[in-house]
């Protein structure tokens, strides 16, 4: 008996296989590469290149240890430049009030959205918290 073309399941069969270990592959990668999340903090220009921040102890933390900060689509170097301290509570949460010295080309009492490197995470929890539609914190 003559075998048809469309009877011969040799390449679907490879075609198959092939699309299974790339996904598997895709998955390993997606577990074990991992990106920096960031967390966005808003402040206000009191003068030129400094920026006043209202900010809690996790965010203040964050701040002391990195060195720079991601404004208006650059990586910008800044100095912390006053501490000053403990300003108010809201929802049991203490807000503490930081002036920092950063090259910024706004203009005084112009409201500034400054992004500083949080953790790193894995794609595949990226890809989640999208799937999700936010974050969960």
């Amino acid at each position: 008996m003559k075998v048809r073309n469309y009877e011969k399941s040799e390449f679907t069969i490879f075609i198959i296989i092939l699309v299974f270990i790339l996904e598997i592959l895709l998955v390993l990668f997606l577990s074990k590469y991992k990106v920096y999340e960031y967390k966005i903090l808003t402040g206000i220009v009191s003068k030129k290149n400094l920026v006043t921040l209202v900010i809690n102890k996790n965010e203040k933390e964050l701040l002391n240890k990195n060195k720079k900060i991601y404004i208006n689509n650059k990586y910008l170097d800044y100095k912390i430049i006053e501490d000053r301290g403990y300003l108010t509570k809201k929802n049991n949460i203490k807000y503490y009030e930081v002036i920092i010295k950063v090259k910024t080309k706004e203009e005084s009492n112009d409201v500034i959205k400054l992004s500083i490197k949080d953790k790193k995470i894995e794609c595949i929890r990226l890809l989640k918290k999208i799937w999700e539609g936010g974050s969960n914190e």
